[in-house]
């Protein structure tokens, strides 16, 4: 019996695929021609063009991928280009340090966009620091059977946040993603927290990257960023480079909410 395997994209990890099944022959693997020579050592490979997506079916047929990826480069030209083409399609963007300022665009998405969803979307292993998101905010861990409740009736209140986990299967109208000093600019670089991860992992900024990867597209129609600066000491703010990154990249047209 051979099972079947559809490879049509893959925000990242294809090498994965490739290594779990180089040596099976039970697996039928169907490629587009993109991927043909990366699954050339797959025994049973079958290339099909029909699998190739040339439109994005998510974010409202607008593709983020370009602008994710240029983000984790720290491409600034490529970055603003990729912008200029979404907000060009309705794409939009709001950046905030502040928690105060967080119920007012739940506010604003409530009254602008009726029926649309928003809520706090952030990595799941660095403990917040009190009042990051506010008082009322209890954390990232929500059961998976918990996720039809936290989409419909607990996401706009800011109780909780949605995991790296979690939001995996969820897209968000307007997700507030969330980057709370694990992942970071210093120098021009993205650096991770050493307490940000599992001190044996291999290759945090891979997992970190992958991470952020699948934060930053969860949206459907636009996102607030979300840069908290530390209520207890606003003079150390680790992440004031990665904010001026984000506000220089969005110059082209940005509010602060």
């Amino acid at each position: 019996m051979y099972r079947v395997l559809f490879v049509c994209h893959e925000e990242t990890g294809m090498p994965l695929w490739v290594d779990a099944l180089s040596n099976r022959s039970d697996w039928n693997a169907y490629v587009p021609d993109s991927y043909k020579q990366l699954f050339s050592s797959v025994p049973t490979l079958h290339v099909s063009p029909e699998l190739m997506l040339t439109t994005s079916i998510r974010h409202d047929f607008i593709n983020v991928s370009p602008w994710v990826e240029a983000i984790l480069e720290l491409d600034m030209d490529k970055a603003r280009k990729a912008y200029q083409d979404m907000l060009a399609k309705g794409f939009q963007c709001w950046r905030a340090w502040d928690p105060k300022k967080l119920p007012g665009f739940i506010s604003y998405v409530q009254q602008n966009y009726p029926g649309d969803y928003t809520g706090i979307v952030v990595f799941s292993h660095l403990g917040h620091t009190p009042g990051m998101f506010g008082p009322q905010y209890k954390g990232s861990y929500v059961k998976a059977t918990e996720a039809y409740k936290w989409y419909n009736e607990e996401s706009y209140k800011l109780t909780r946040g949605a995991s790296e986990f979690l939001i995996q299967g969820i897209e968000l109208e307007f997700p507030i993603v969330s980057f709370i000093g694990d992942f970071y600019i210093q120098n021009g670089k993205w650096v991770v927290d050493p307490k940000a991860t599992n001190p044996g992992l291999k290759d945090r900024r891979k997992v970190l990257e992958n991470v952020y990867r699948v934060l930053l597209t969860r949206s459907r129609k636009g996102m607030l960023l979300y840069f908290p600066m530390d209520p207890k000491d606003p003079r150390d703010w680790k992440l004031k480079e990665t904010y001026e990154w984000f506000v220089s990249m969005l110059s082209l047209k940005s509010n602060d909410k």
